[in-house]
């Protein structure tokens, strides 16, 4: 939530970084318009958390987490973290694979398209998981749209394997440790979209 959101419902006072205080939540004016099935009486009690969290960009910045759950507050603050994770993940199906937008016609085509382009996810992150492992790397410091790009030229011979052995070195020639970073760039060499997958990769002829 935003640090003005997280003021107005501590009462005007906030924790420090790092620290957290018990707060009740009622709704607003504008809540109680907006929905009116909501009993003007209404309230959540929570926990307001505040934590120092490092963006993707390498800056820190400051947290504001409400939860009416009694865990600890340094698990909450990793599941935001994975919370973002998931949500570059989402961009990466959007984005990078093209998925934004559907071109099929029908209920049945729309779904061979979504299956065919999170095939093409799983089939990045797992060669990406690997080049990790053999480099000793967080997999998510190696860019998804650098190793998608490695793995549209190398389809054809990853279509004949059963694992991903040996791609990792390839991986880290091309996308390089420097290079590393979570942002795709805006126009990668290749995009293994879910039509070109398609066209590369005859499924039916692939080895169980």
């Amino acid at each position: 939530m935003t640090e003005a959101r997280a003021r107005k419902i501590a009462g005007g006072i906030l924790p420090p970084a790092g620290g957290e205080c018990r707060v009740e939540w009622l709704p607003s004016r504008d809540d109680l318009r907006a929905h009116p099935e909501i009993p003007a009486a209404a309230v959540v009690r929570g926990r307001l958390i505040v934590a120092h969290v490092v963006g993707q960009d390498g800056k820190r910045f400051k947290l504001y987490l409400f939860t009416s759950g009694e865990e600890p507050r340094e698990m909450w603050v990793e599941l935001y973290r994975r919370r973002w994770d998931i949500e570059l993940d989402i961009r990466s199906l959007k984005q990078t694979l093209r998925m934004h937008s559907l071109s099929a016609q029908t209920p049945e085509m729309a779904e061979k398209e979504l299956l065919l382009a999170i095939a093409g996810h799983n089939l990045v992150r797992s060669v990406q998981m690997q080049a990790a492992r053999e480099a000793d790397l967080e997999p998510r410091r190696l860019s998804f749209s650098r190793v998608q790009a490695v793995v549209m030229t190398a389809l054809p011979r990853l279509a004949t394997l059963t694992g991903c052995d040996g791609m990792g070195g390839r991986i880290q020639t091309s996308v390089g440790l420097g290079g590393a970073g979570q942002t795709p760039e805006p126009n990668p060499p290749a995009i293994l979209s879910a039509s070109r997958l398609g066209e590369r990769v005859d499924v039916s002829q692939t080895p169980a």
